[in-house]
């Protein structure tokens, strides 16, 4: 198999036909290909697995079948932002199509956002159930059901982040955690984040990272990510914008303020 090797910022992509490894300088690593995603840390100068991301689209109790030939794998690279989006879409047989997507930040030296987000976007389903589960965990205690509760910690210091309003969750005794959403329209998203989520190394959210003479703002909470690159302009020059919701739905509204009366935005696309 033939590795093609990137370097953006502080993220490193190893590519190869269906199969994209994403590793930060701070000793964690992702791989994206076309069935699962699973999460490594480096312990004792070796990769262990610290979680694998499955999911699947349900018709009642029958778990539907994919179209595996046609399921892709693709990467976007943002020199400008040194910024990395994976997006993976997977088509199924009688129609329904799931589109999940990792964006990294390749000026940020912080586990905790690794990836900045992971958003999983499902058309063609309404009617259905999504069942998203992590698979490999580190778990020693018993097999219980969760009552509402969107964020859990595991061994190897890894935590998951569910989407709320789930139908059913449990943790299981063998390392296993799934939780299961009711889909009520052909579109539906769902924000979920297996992370590692060790004590930073800077300072990130509401503060500006320079790195590289680039600056990012960005913030994240239980309700949204919101980041904008570059913090400011000098120059007539494009700002991007990057936006997740977690627990919104429907339209919404986003205001820009400027703090200056010198120049104007002219355009968005």
């Amino acid at each position: 198999m033939e590795w093609k090797k990137i370097v953006i910022g502080l993220i490193i992509l190893s590519i190869a036909v269906g199969i994209i490894y994403v590793a930060s300088q701070d000793n964690v690593r992702i791989r994206v290909d076309k069935y699962r995603s699973t999460f490594y840390v480096l312990e004792d100068s070796r990769w262990r697995v610290a979680g694998r991301e499955y999911f699947s689209i349900f018709d009642g109790t029958s778990k539907m079948y994919r179209r595996p030939a046609n399921i892709t794998v693709e990467t976007e690279i943002y020199e400008t932002a040194k910024a990395v989006k994976i997006t993976r879409v997977t088509p199924y047989i009688r129609g329904p199509v799931v589109k999940d997507t990792y964006l990294f930040d390749g000026t940020v030296y912080d586990k905790r956002l690794f990836p900045i987000y992971h958003k999983i976007e499902i058309y063609n389903s309404s009617g259905k159930f999504f069942r998203y589960e992590v698979r490999d965990l580190t778990y020693n205690g018993s097999t219980y059901k969760l009552n509402g509760e969107t964020e859990l910690r595991f061994g190897k210091n890894m935590t998951l982040r569910l989407h709320p309003g789930y139908r059913w969750a449990w943790v299981y005794k063998t390392g296993i955690a799934k939780a299961q959403y009711d889909i009520n329209s052909d579109y539906e998203v769902f924000n979920v984040r297996l992370f590692d989520p060790e004590e930073a190394k800077r300072l990130a959210f509401t503060e500006p990272i320079p790195i590289h003479n680039a600056k990012r703002q960005f913030i994240e909470n239980e309700n949204v990510y919101m980041s904008v690159y570059p913090e400011s302009i000098y120059r007539s020059q494009y700002v991007y914008f990057e936006f997740s919701t977690k627990s919104y739905s429907g339209n919404m509204d986003i205001a820009f303020g400027f703090n200056t009366d010198k120049a104007q935005p002219k355009s968005g696309h």
